[in-house]
């Protein structure tokens, strides 16, 4: 009977062994730096939704997770360049990225970036569907350029929507995607609405040349759009007789009254 105890424990621990190894390094990572599924898909639009597995379920985003290596390798280094990993400086060994005395070299990766040079669309044609789409400003400090041009890149998808739609609908780009007979519909405020999903980095004013995106259209409405966010979040008063006159004695009448209960 002891015997029989000892055999049971044995199988046991080898089956909590097998467990604790079905957890993705990848994964695991992703838990520990503390990313959103949003932050991952800004630089890597195609990595698979991560939010809803677990242990019982880690085989199946592994194997997605793979897929995504293989067919969208362009967005890995964008993936390893996001400042949660980088501060972490996983090992490359045990994501199975390189082995041991490989290097990886320096270049400019952004998952957007990677995934339109990828389908050969022309800058002309990009154009024609997409006219404020970032371009990167290629500079000597690449890790520099990758923050800059993140940035631009949520702006664009948060400012310009239906090109954003139209990006990831256009045949050469969807081609690419993990499931290419998808039309993606997205819904979200637009035009001079869209300010209402910026986030300001401080509570400075937003000065034009902070702005650099690589397209001046893009840049242009970035600026008037960071600084009526500022001005709604910092000067309300001067926000509603600048931008929204039609309400300023509204806010004035319920503003006094707020003042007066104090």
């Amino acid at each position: 009977m002891k015997r029989l105890f000892t055999i049971i424990a044995i199988c046991m621990l080898s089956i909590f062994a097998k467990s604790a190894n079905t957890i993705d390094k990848w994964f695991e990572l992703i838990q520990y730096a503390g990313l959103s599924q949003d932050e991952v898909k800004t630089a890597c639009p195609h990595f698979p939704n991560f939010a809803d597995y677990n242990s019982n379920t880690m085989i199946d985003f592994t194997e997605k997770r793979e897929l995504w290596m293989k067919k969208h390798s362009e967005e890995i280094t964008a993936f390893l360049a996001l400042a949660k990993i980088k501060k972490l400086n996983p090992s490359m060994v045990d994501l199975g990225l390189k082995k041991e005395g490989e290097e990886l070299s320096p270049t400019f990766e952004n998952g957007f970036w990677n995934w339109y040079l990828a389908s050969k669309v022309s800058p002309e044609t990009l154009k024609s569907f997409a006219p404020h789409f970032p371009f990167p400003n290629n500079t000597s400090d690449i890790a520099k350029d990758e923050k800059v041009y993140g940035l631009a890149v949520e702006d664009w998808t948060k400012l310009f929507i239906r090109e954003y739609e139209a990006f990831i609908n256009y045949p050469a780009l969807k081609a690419l995607s993990n499931d290419p007979s998808y039309e993606m519909k997205l819904e979200g405020p637009e035009g001079a609405e869209a300010f209402k999903l910026l986030r300001l980095a401080s509570d400075a004013k937003p000065v034009f040349e902070n702005y650099d995106s690589g397209n001046p259209s893009l840049d242009k409405v970035r600026f008037e759009l960071y600084t009526m966010k500022w001005y709604a979040q910092y000067a309300t008063e001067d926000y509603y007789k600048i931008y929204n006159p039609t309400e300023y004695d509204n806010y004035l009448k319920i503003h006094n009254t707020d003042i007066s209960k104090k």
